[in-house]
């Protein structure tokens, strides 16, 4: 008969861990227990919140029985191992070797044993860590007995290596590190067969699925944040729906922008974490498990949203420096990625607004249709320096470029800046040029139209203007709707 617990769902919400889901996460349960010595209901707390992984009591101690993972030992069971350490073979001979525990020989041959009950002198327990180093959890978590001294062999490289008391590196140091090792492999990958052929300068107008996707994702927040949760859920559910495309026709910056949408959606950590495992899992499905893109949505699952805020920068660098090896300094693709990635960073906090306006002035300019002057105001907005921002916008829109996109995108970093800058009078003025120029270029029921007007209503709220917030949509024409017909609302479970 199946357990109780299993065939009711979780009282906090979620699913319980699946047999797939205890060996994903066993090497970070593993180091949790030995590596940190954990207590089994820390490790619960701790693999639910950052990883939504959820299982009882029960569940857990039978899972750490099969694994082999055990705590308590008796002093006396500490003394006979290390005893028997110091008289093994030298370092020339094989480690295969047996040691005699109580009347019987065993294998001292790396593999772990079950000590059985009421044996007085049981073998010790081994585990393998994930750099693959053989560790004694007994000899890390009881000292030894005064004037003995235990060396395993070992290689020279490792001869002054402690032995008893090695540094097991904690999980949330180990999937950025994966994150980036499987970021070279998918990019190195991509150019050598030829999947990425970024060299046509119109290669950027003609891929713009991925740009589009992340504005939506934008717009949904802003519709959430204005009090429009129907629409924003409606949003949502057409983001998810269209990422299916964006992974079977792998764009290079689907990883970048991807990051940055979840770090949009801050506010709302259900939708992170579901769009997070939603992603892996389909990735894990059109590609196949063994894919490196896969792998890297899988890592940033197994991060958690912390994770990739606290290494996002690192994460960045990663790909940036790996497109570096493949594309000259003004390949449009490769500028376009690196002003992305540092005005996102700097908005958000993570790099310091010098070193961002550092790096995006060294930006070269002769390719550059305006993103960099774009990005330059955003950085400055963000160091409170509006008036420069704000000149910076103005030079950009008098250049009268016919790209339209580039053009909507600079009145909406003008609205930012007199947003921030709190002129009633900037705000209302950079508002009516924004959806203006929106609605008449690309239609009242445009993303861009639709964007300005929720941006210029939460304002209106915000100020305590609900009167005039009321009829922003209806004064400019701009209906919401229009955006998500046919499109079912997305349920958070």
């Amino acid at each position: 008969m199946a357990n109780s617990n299993t065939t009711n769902p979780p009282p906090g919400g979620g699913t319980w861990a699946t047999p797939h889901d205890w060996a994903t996460h066993r090497a970070t349960i593993t180091a949790l227990y030995e590596g940190q010595n954990m207590t089994l209901k820390k490790i619960m707390d701790t693999m639910e919140k950052d990883h939504k992984f959820i299982a009882t009591e029960r569940m857990y101690k039978s899972r750490l029985k099969q694994w082999g993972l055990r705590k308590n030992y008796r002093y006396e069971e500490v003394n006979e191992i290390i005893r028997q350490q110091t008289v093994r073979a030298p370092a020339s001979k094989p480690t295969n070797s047996s040691a005699l525990v109580g009347s019987r020989a065993r294998k001292t041959d790396g593999r772990r044993g079950r000590l059985p009950r009421r044996q007085p002198e049981p073998e010790p327990v081994v585990v393998k860590t994930p750099n693959h180093m053989v560790v004694s959890a007994l000899q890390r978590l009881t000292p030894p007995p005064t004037g003995i001294s235990c060396r395993a062999p070992s290689p020279t490289a490792l001869a002054n290596v402690s032995f008893l008391f090695p540094l097991t590196p904690p999980a949330d140091l180990l999937y950025p590190e994966e994150c980036s090792f499987h970021i070279t492999r998918y990019t190195a990958g991509a150019f050598d067969k030829g999947i990425w052929a970024l060299d046509s300068p119109e290669w950027l107008n003609t891929n713009r699925a991925v740009v589009d996707w992340f504005n939506r994702m934008a717009l949904a927040r802003g519709a959430l944040a204005g009090g429009h949760t129907q629409q924003g859920f409606k949003l949502l559910q057409l983001c998810f729906d269209e990422y299916k495309d964006m992974i079977v026709a792998q764009d290079p910056r689907l990883m970048l922008y991807t990051t940055v949408a979840l770090f949009l959606m801050v506010g709302y950590p259900e939708v992170i974490a579901m769009f997070v495992k939603y992603i892996s899992n389909l990735s894990r499905i059109l590609q196949g498990p063994f894919h490196p893109l896969h792998q890297i949505m899988a890592s940033l699952d197994q991060m958690g949203f912390a994770g990739m805020q606290e290494n996002a920068r690192a994460i960045f660098d990663a790909q940036l420096s790996e497109f570096e090896k493949y594309l000259p300094p003004n390949n449009q693709v490769l500028q376009s990625m690196f002003v992305f990635a540092i005005r996102n960073l700097a908005v958000s906090g993570l790099i310091d607004i010098g070193v961002a306006e550092a790096k995006v002035r060294a930006l070269p300019r002769d390719s550059d249709n305006g993103r960099v002057g774009m990005a330059l105001a955003q950085v400055l907005m963000m160091a409170a320096r509006y008036s420069e921002a704000r000149d910076t916008i103005e030079e950009l829109l008098a250049t009268h470029m016919d790209r339209v996109r580039t053009i909507a995108g600079g009145l909406d970093t003008l609205f930012l800046i007199c947003r921030l800058e709190g002129n009633d009078e900037l705000i209302r003025d950079a508002s009516y040029r924004r959806i203006s120029f929106a609605s008449k270029t690309f239609g009242a029921g445009s993303d861009w139209a639709v964007d300005a007007c929720s941006d210029y209503e939460k304002y209106l709220r915000d100020i305590g203007d609900n009167e005039g917030a009321d009829h922003v949509f209806s004064n400019f024409g701009v209906e919401m709707t229009e955006l998500t017909k046919g499109v079912k609302e997305l349920e958070i479970k």
